[in-house]
């Protein structure tokens, strides 16, 4: 019988707290927007607080204890969602989630280190990534096999085929199909690609092409202009890490060559990268545009935080008054709020939203050295961050945490 000691000092362990953090999550087909309510409360809830259970659980067993700073970090976002709360008097079961979530984000902070963190979340996604090309290799030249998977129709009642690790849409409009792994939305799979090929780039002084080039086919894939836009903010960040060594500088010159490649491939055989393609006629006026509803969501939220600067509209309240302030400070009605950043000064007020940015540029400046680089990075994930909401998954928190407790000093601290 393996000893629970040994279990806990396993990489295993440390995987599955990750592949739960990514893909048992409300922001995955399956456990997010399936339009089968009990497999959304698994993703909302039951995973949050299975995470929760496991970070103490491994606090206990690791003897890590909360320091000062841990604990003033802690009460100041509680605080301010607390009051949020009372101040709109809509205090509800979702605040209590909201607090699960910063705690279990703190808690994962200490029992594992940013490092190995970011290791394990570039893998997982590699796999999924790998995968998710595959499938969707399958599903392109449509030779019958995908035909043996479930299939699984989403809130919107579309419906697509469940291959776990990636879900192919069957009943929308595409051009081509878009990539959406086992996520609700590709503006969502580009995030988790987008930091990962950050994330080696951190951690490694040699990058590997075969990586990078998995990562960049599935992002290029999920044809998401935000993340086509932060992907070019990541590689000139990544062209100045490679800057030091001979070995390292050819493999830059040989990635920038894939990816012109590529640009030029896609250009010549398909007209998705022309004016009225699936990428850039998202830049259209009319309401129905991508970004329509991404520039609303940057107005409304901003509307809404002048107009309630200190603690927000709080949970309850933000969606309904979303599409309104839309109409009245942009013209456009939409209710998809998809700015991660914007949406936490309009829920719960300037301090707490001042204190998620703070997280952020705090992690910057902790992966990478210079002021250049640490406003690229921070650039970078701003921009991941505006073309989706993922404010309630626990990953926002996690690298929050990471950017402001000082578990994780700086990258180079943790590499010796």
């Amino acid at each position: 019988m393996i000893k629970i000691s040994s279990f806990v000092k396993s990489n295993l362990l440390f995987y599955t707290l990750v592949f739960i953090t990514i893909f048992i999550s409300n922001k995955t087909l399956l456990f997010g927007t399936n339009e089968i309510e009990a497999y959304s409360m698994v993703g909302t809830y039951l995973s949050n607080i299975i995470l929760f259970i496991m970070s103490i659980g491994l606090m206990f067993f690791k003897r890590k204890i909360l320091t000062q700073h841990d604990i003033m970090t802690m009460m100041l976002f509680n605080f301010f969602i607390v009051f949020s709360g009372i101040a709109n008097s809509n205090l509800r079961i979702g605040y209590g989630f909201m607090l699960l979530m910063i705690m279990t984000g703190l808690f994962f902070t200490k029992v594992m280190s940013f490092l190995k963190f970011i290791r394990i979340f570039e893998d997982i996604i590699f796999v999924i990534a790998l995968y998710s090309i595959i499938i969707y290799t399958l599903a392109f030249l449509d030779i019958g096999i995908l035909s043996k998977f479930p299939t699984i129709v989403n809130t919107n009642n579309y419906l697509f085929i469940n291959c776990w690790l990636c879900c192919i849409p069957i009943s929308m409009q595409f051009q081509i199909p878009r990539l959406f792994g086992p996520f609700s939305e590709p503006g969502i799979f580009q995030i988790y690609l987008n930091l990962a090929i950050l994330f080696h780039c951190i951690r490694n002084k040699e990058i590997s092409i075969v990586r990078i080039l998995i990562f960049l086919v599935a992002l290029v894939l999920t044809f998401s202009t935000t993340g086509y836009i932060a992907c070019c903010i990541v590689f000139i960040f990544l062209f100045l890490q490679l800057r030091k060594g001979k070995s390292s500088s050819r493999k830059g010159y040989l990635l920038m060559l894939i990816i012109t490649t590529a640009i030029i491939v896609l250009s010549v055989t398909t007209d998705i990268l022309s004016p009225n393609g699936m990428v850039f006629n998202k830049f259209g006026n009319d309401a129905r545009s991508t970004t329509a509803a991404r520039m609303g969501s940057i107005w409304g939220n901003i509307s809404i935080w002048a107009t309630h600067p200190i603690f927000g509209v709080g949970i309850t309240a933000l969606p309904f008054l979303f599409e309104e302030y839309c109409v009245r400070s942009y013209g456009v009605s939409t209710q998809s709020n998809t700015n991660s950043i914007l949406v936490p000064f309009a829920m719960f007020g300037m301090f707490y939203g001042s204190l998620c940015v703070k997280g952020f540029w705090k992690l910057s400046t902790k992966c990478t050295n210079g002021r250049g680089k640490s406003l690229l990075l921070f650039g970078s994930v701003l921009l991941m961050l505006a073309g989706e909401n993922i404010t309630e998954n626990v990953l926002f928190y996690i690298l929050i945490m990471y950017g402001i407790t000082p578990t994780f000093k700086k990258i180079g601290t943790e590499l010796s």
